[in-house]
C-alpha cells in the first residue's frame, strides 16, 4: 500500500467515525433503559438510601458492558487495518483504557466532594449516590456514542 493510499484511507476512516459519532442517535436501534434513582425518592430515608445504593450497583455491570463493547469494537477494527491506521487504532485503545481509569478516579473524587457538602447530614450518602448515578449514566452514553465503529453491538442507553 502506498503512503498516499494509507492517508486517503485514514481520512476516510476519520470522516466515517465523525459522521457516525454525530449521527449515532439517528442510527440507534431500540434503546436500553438504565436504572434511575426516581423510584428511590418515594421511600423512607434508610430504604431510599439502600435503593440508591442498589441503583449504583446495577449500573456498574452496564458500565463495564459498554466499556468492553467499545474496546472490542476498536480492537476488531485495528486487527483489520495495517500501517498508520492500525497504529492510530492501537493508540485509541490505550487512550480509552487510560480515559476509563481517569474517569473512574474523577467520578469517585467528585462524588466524594458532593457527599462531603452535606457535612455528615442525613443526605450525605444519598448525595454521593445520586452523583455517582448521574455521572455513570453519562459515561455509559459516552461509551456508546464514541466507543467504536458501526454497527454498535449494544443499543443506545437512555
Amino acid at each position: 500500500m502506498k503512503l498516499g493510499d494509507a492517508v486517503n484511507k485514514g481520512i476516510a476512516v476519520v470522516c466515517a467515525l465523525f459522521f457516525l459519532a454525530m449521527s449515532g442517535p439517528c442510527l440507534a436501534v431500540d434503546a436500553v433503559a438504565l436504572p434511575t434513582p426516581r423510584e428511590c425518592y418515594a421511600l423512607p430515608n434508610a430504604q431510599g438510601t439502600d435503593c440508591l445504593a442498589s441503583v449504583v450497583e446495577g449500573l456498574e455491570p452496564i458500565l463495564q458492558q459498554y466499556y468492553d463493547a467499545a474496546l472490542s469494537s476498536i480492537r476488531r477494527q485495528a486487527a483489520l487495518e495495517e500501517g498508520p491506521i492500525a497504529d492510530d487504532l492501537k493508540r485509541a485503545i490505550t487512550s480509552l483504557e487510560h480515559a476509563q481509569s481517569a474517569w473512574r478516579a474523577y467520578r469517585d473524587a467528585h462524588c466524594d466532594m458532593v457527599a462531603d457538602l452535606f457535612m455528615n447530614g442525613s443526605g450525605k450518602a444519598d448525595g454521593g449516590f445520586v452523583c455517582t448515578i448521574d455521572l455513570t449514566r453519562l459515561r455509559i452514553h459516552e461509551l456508546w456514542q464514541f466507543g467504536g465503529f458501526q454497527p454498535r453491538s449494544l443499543p443506545e442507553p437512555k
